[in-house]
């Protein structure tokens, strides 16, 4: 019989996780993350529905477009030795896997856990999540990238993704721009991104307050 989790053993999870991942922080119970400028990056301990499983979710959020909570973008949980199917860890086998699974989640991570991340890192993270269709490709994909071009200066680059992301959706149903005002709406506002960098300052300070994520260090985005 497997032994269902108590607050120790999430305890125990969280500060073994966290030596595994120093440059992040708590944000609660079973999620560490940290933030590089405008993007948080964290591991989510996600636990099955009889809580005595649980699997480790890389991923990452934008704080460059409004949101109530933090999303799992780039979602990839950390696959198990031999890379065939996504890991799961009990109460025993936590104890038994961790220091292999720590060196697992940094070698198979779409974008560095460390403290540095750079603008080309997580734009190739983008770019091969979308290719190899890793997991459910949401529209936010497409916003992400334009953001962080915009947010480090790179408008030309930014405004060609854009039109390159709009040629993409263009073959999405209608149904996918429903939250989003409508299709004709949605891509005035992705290649309005670019011309107005400074809304997108002021949004981020809205976010780590709605978010509640002021005490999460911050190391900022390498714009190389």
């Amino acid at each position: 019989m497997t032994l269902k989790f108590k607050k120790s053993n999430r305890e125990r999870f969280m500060s073994d996780w966290r030596k595994c991942l120093p440059a992040m922080r708590e944000y609660k119970s079973m999620v560490l993350m940290k933030r590089n400028g405008p993007i948080l990056t964290g591991i989510y301990l996600q636990e099955n529905r009889s809580n005595d499983k649980y699997i480790v979710i890389p991923h990452a959020h934008s704080l460059l477009h409004k949101s109530d909570s933090v999303s799992l973008n780039l979602y990839y949980p950390l696959k198990n030795i031999r890379n065939t199917y996504q890991d799961d860890f009990t109460i025993k086998s936590h104890g038994r896997e961790f220091p292999d699974a720590c060196k697992r989640l940094h070698a198979q991570t779409l974008f560095p856990l460390g403290e540095d991340l750079s603008l080309s890192q997580i734009l190739r993270a983008y770019k091969i999540y979308i290719d190899r269709k890793i997991s459910f490709i949401t529209i936010s994909m497409y916003i992400d990238p334009v953001c962080y071009l915009t947010w480090c200066g790179k408008i030309d680059e930014a405004k060609r993704m854009a039109e390159k992301n709009i040629k993409i959706l263009s073959d999405w149903e209608d149904r996918s721009f429903i939250h989003e005002g409508g299709r004709q709406a949605f891509f005035d506002y992705l290649m309005g991104i670019p011309e107005h960098p400074e809304k997108l300052r002021e949004i981020r300070e809205e976010q780590i307050k709605i978010l509640k994520i002021e005490k999460l260090p911050d190391y900022g985005l390498t714009c190389d």
